[in-house]
């Protein structure tokens, strides 16, 4: 079922996801934004994809919503290296649980893809805890979601463990509007996702 953050007096300028861990709210993200596209919408920003090795999880890529930019948010390794992305170069690299967070490289990739443009759909999957060590990405998403003509799709982690400010902030914005995704009704969300999206945009998007 879908809940709603915001009020019967405010209209819903942006769309949320959330849920717990693999009940599939990226891949929703992704089939939102192939239909919208294929409807003429413009869209920017990017997707968090995980990275594995022989089949276990080694990290996480932020990915351009058109494919082509890719960049390493997090790996496992605590080395300090990854194969793929390189050294990380910093004498004291952020840490959240297994995962070193290279804040460098998603910054460079993510930050300008959230600027790119003052109209049109903005993909941010996810607003979570890893990105959220960024004050820059988190005045970013200030910026997208306070911008009069800016329509934010995104996902933001279930409400539990201890609480992110900028999360926290998001969850009680009266414009925004969270669908709670599960294995079990994720495939009958994502007309209404879309048509909510395309509803916001009439309403906001010049």
């Amino acid at each position: 079922m879908a809940s709603s953050a915001s009020s019967l007096s405010t209209s819903v300028k942006h769309v949320l996801l959330t849920g717990l861990p693999g009940t599939g709210k990226t891949t929703l993200i992704q089939k939102a934004c192939e239909e919208l596209e294929k409807q003429g919408y413009v869209l920017h920003g990017f997707i968090t994809e995980e990275v594995r090795h022989f089949g276990r999880r080694k990290g996480f890529d932020v990915v351009s919503v058109d494919g082509q930019q890719r960049a390493p948010l997090a790996r496992v390794d605590g080395s300090g290296h990854d194969a793929e992305a390189g050294p990380l170069n910093r004498p004291d690299p952020y840490r959240l649980g297994q995962y070193v967070v290279q804040l460098e490289t998603f910054e460079q990739t993510a930050l300008p893809l959230l600027h790119a443009g003052n109209t049109g759909v903005t993909v941010i999957d996810e607003i979570g805890k890893m990105e959220s060590i960024s004050r820059a990405f988190q005045q970013a998403v200030r910026s997208r979601m306070d911008d009069p003509r800016s329509v934010v799709l995104g996902t933001i982690p279930e409400k539990r463990g201890k609480p992110v400010h900028l999360i926290e902030q998001i969850r009680e914005r009266k414009d925004v509007r969270i669908f709670t995704v599960t294995k079990k009704n994720r495939d009958s969300l994502l007309n209404e996702i879309i048509n909510t999206i395309k509803k916001a945009a009439a309403e906001h998007m010049p």
